[in-house]
């Protein structure tokens, strides 16, 4: 494993004080994890993954929200199952919520494999449907087939 950053010099510091200090020597994978962990992790992590899980919202695609999800719920110790989907339920957009309910989603893993599965929609605003419609008749236009008006002086001027 190699450090770098913070925790390079955090284990630089940490041995040279060894000597010093009288401190114990880290000598197992657990206790250099703790240290780690007390140093550099804020200690209220569960508190601040379960505020960002009750703000997390499903703005993207589905995959890019259940990933999120989780990550938050690495952080997060002793959550209830139904507290758990409960949370990444309420994060859904209203049709993602309908249709999981609509399949029966009992559990977390059932919820997450489910979403997994269904393809995004999205409402186009009708700005989306305008813009749309603007480019594909600029296109028309640049390819000669610029629809009625097009035709009316291709007739105009064959007479």
């Amino acid at each position: 494993m190699y450090l770098t950053g913070d925790a390079k010099l955090w284990w630089r510091t940490r041995l040279s004080d060894n000597a010093s200090a009288n401190r114990d020597k880290i000598e197992t994978w657990d206790i250099l994890k703790k240290e780690l962990k007390d140093q550099f992790l804020p200690c209220n992590t569960s508190w601040l993954a379960r505020e960002s899980l009750w703000k997390l919202r499903h703005v993207g695609t589905v995959r890019d929200y259940v990933k999120e999800f989780s990550s938050l719920m690495l952080d997060v110790r002793d959550m209830p199952e139904e507290d758990k989907l409960f949370n990444f339920l309420l994060g859904l957009q209203t049709w993602a919520q309908t249709e999981l309910r609509r399949q029966g989603v009992k559990d977390l893993s059932s919820a997450i494999a489910t979403a997994d599965r269904l393809v995004d929609f999205r409402v186009a605003h009708s700005s989306d449907l305008e813009k749309k419609k603007k480019d594909s008749g600029k296109e028309k236009e640049k390819s000669g087939k610029g629809g009625r008006m097009e035709s009316l002086r291709k007739r105009s001027t064959r007479r």
